[in-house]
């Protein structure tokens, strides 16, 4: 599969390494110099014309004007042009689970809600723009398909490296229930999600079989590590939600590379 990637996210960079010699990853940057000095391919406007695309792999985030207003994607006019010479492509938005909002106190692990695909996007401040841009993409793309991503790690970016580290600034969230996915399954199921187009779910959540309490990760990691991690977390009440998702295990054959953080966590210290 041919695959263009809208900025060189930490996605779309394992994308091109961990995938090579399956797949051809190019980048539209708006650095297109630094691309070759990160091992990275640039995607010209003459190779929009000449080279055959697939897919299109849009990790760019939000981004806002001085007064807060949600500014238009970048790229538009390369992915029209994109979309008019290659019609076929698939275009995969790649989005947050903040967008359903964070979740109360709820005092038992028990009463923490699972929420799917079907649940209605109730966004906190930090999801608003999110939203807003899910909706602006695909008001400008209606065959895009959006991936809504829990919390990404993977080799270089992970709670273990940083607590390794001595960084524990996670470890203020309290009692938290996170949902997380490992790079490496996240670049499956966009390409999975790619290789299916149109027959794609309109809306997928990118998570792992496994959203945990911070108390639960937390111990493992002070195990995993020889440590302790500070904070009230082990007294504070379990909060939040747990994300759960109607398609993935679909879409990735009912096999995760990295299902859960136990697997997960550990190759990232390896790396």
């Amino acid at each position: 599969m041919r695959i263009v990637c809208l900025g060189a996210s930490f996605t779309g960079r394992h994308l091109a390494a961990a995938f090579a010699g399956r797949h051809e990853v190019r980048f539209l940057s708006r650095n297109p110099v630094q691309l070759p000095q990160r091992g990275l391919q640039h995607l010209s406007q003459l190779d929009i014309e000449a080279e055959p695309v697939d897919a299109i792999l849009d990790t760019v985030p939000a981004r806002t004007q001085q007064d807060g207003a949600l500014l238009d994607p970048p790229y538009i006019p390369e992915v029209r042009r994109i979309l008019e010479f290659h019609p076929q492509a698939a275009y995969v938005h790649v989005s947050s689970t903040s967008v359903y909002g964070g979740g109360e106190d709820v005092h038992e692990e028990s009463a923490i809600p699972d929420l799917d695909e079907r649940e209605p996007p109730r966004p906190s401040a930090r999801g608003i723009l999110r939203l807003a841009l899910e909706q602006r993409v695909l008001q400008l793309f209606p065959q895009a398909r959006v991936l809504r991503s829990s919390g990404i790690y993977g080799p270089g970016r992970c709670l273990a490296i940083s607590f390794r580290n001595g960084d524990f600034r996670r470890a203020r969230a309290g009692n938290r229930m996170v949902s997380r996915i490992h790079v490496h399954d996240l670049c499956r199921l966009a390409l999975a999600i790619a290789a299916r187009g149109q027959g794609a779910p309109r809306i997928i959540n990118g998570v792992d079989r496994a959203p945990a309490l911070n108390a639960e990760v937390f111990s493992f990691l002070e195990e995993l590590l020889g440590i302790r991690v500070p904070g009230e977390w082990r007294s504070s009440p379990p909060q939040g939600r747990r994300i759960v998702s109607l398609h993935a295990e679909d879409l990735l054959g009912g096999k995760y590379r990295y299902p859960t953080y136990r697997e997960g966590f550990p190759q990232c210290l390896e790396r």
